[in-house]
């Protein structure tokens, strides 16, 4: 009997929902078919998906300079068909070159790329079939474009209803999969009171995460605390404390927390910055809030 030939997932390290993602990918098709995880992050691949047998094999990053760059070279205008894909940087020749071993030397049957439109076009030129992650957000350059064109099948985490129309030139081919990777939550009253809290009282969740975005800083915070007084404001994730900052008392900073996916759905209101993970999977989303 032929081995079950693997499925190959590159995982960007910026922000905590693509490894989420990726780790729920790498749950579902283990054991019945080998995974690997290409990450410049490794450490943040969740315990559980290394137990459940997935390989992880550390990259340097794509994007981020070491000092070994040749300065003249970046210089150098990139093609509209590449998104970033600058000259004379060793790590992105050392990330790519491992990328491309593998594929010759395991023979994959797919790769996932969540997220990297250069990641995508690589497994395409390698002949590997791929599927790419849909992102929100302006993605209609040339290679962002030629990514999407070559894959053979787009996954969209999240509902129907976030599609952006230009998804409608591959509307054949997206999966829409809302959620994944995001721990399932209770309905707002479920999860109020999971987490003890008043059912009747209102409740403000400021969500920050690990990616380019900001939630703000606490004195922000602390200032819509304060206009209003009579509901609960929660911050969830690393926001950034103002060592002159006084908290008002309906305000509560928890860091991070494995109840994220309870605390949006008890929320009335989420103020956050725009993460995959919570854009596309607070629950209260159809409530308007």
């Amino acid at each position: 009997m032929t081995a079950p030939r693997p499925v190959g997932i590159f995982v960007h390290h910026q922000g905590r929902g693509h490894v989420q993602r990726a780790g729920a990918l790498a749950r579902a098709l283990l054991p019945a078919r080998p995974v690997t995880l290409f990450t410049a992050d490794p450490d943040a691949v969740p315990a559980p998906v290394r137990a459940a047998g997935a390989e992880v094999i550390a990259l340097p990053s794509l994007f981020q300079p070491t000092g070994l760059e040749a300065p003249a070279m970046q210089a150098e205008p990139a093609p509209r068909t590449v998104h970033c894909a600058p000259l004379g940087w060793p790590g992105i020749r050392a990330a790519m070159a491992r990328m491309a071993r593998w594929f010759d030397e395991a023979d994959p049957a797919l790769m996932i790329a969540d997220v990297s439109a250069e990641v995508a076009q690589l497994a395409r030129l390698c002949s590997v079939p791929h599927v790419k992650v849909l992102q929100h957000g302006t993605r209609t350059d040339a290679a962002h474009r030629a990514a999407y064109d070559g894959a053979v099948g787009l996954l969209a985490p999240c509902h129907t209803a976030l599609a952006q129309p230009e998804w409608a030139d591959w509307a054949g081919r997206i999966h829409y999969a809302p959620g994944l990777g995001v721990p399932p939550a209770a309905d707002r009253i479920g999860a109020r009171q999971a987490l003890g809290l008043d059912l009747g009282r209102r409740l403000v969740v400021v969500a920050a995460g690990a990616g380019a975005g900001e939630a703000g800083s606490s004195a922000s915070v602390a200032v819509g605390a304060r206009a209003m007084p009579d509901a609960l404001w929660v911050t969830i994730g690393p926001l950034a404390r103002d060592w002159h900052a006084t908290d008002p008392g309906n305000l509560r900073h928890l860091g991070w927390t494995d109840r994220a996916a309870d605390w949006l759905a008890a929320a009335d209101l989420v103020v956050s910055s725009a993460g995959n993970s919570v854009t596309r999977c607070w629950p209260s989303a159809s409530r308007g809030s």
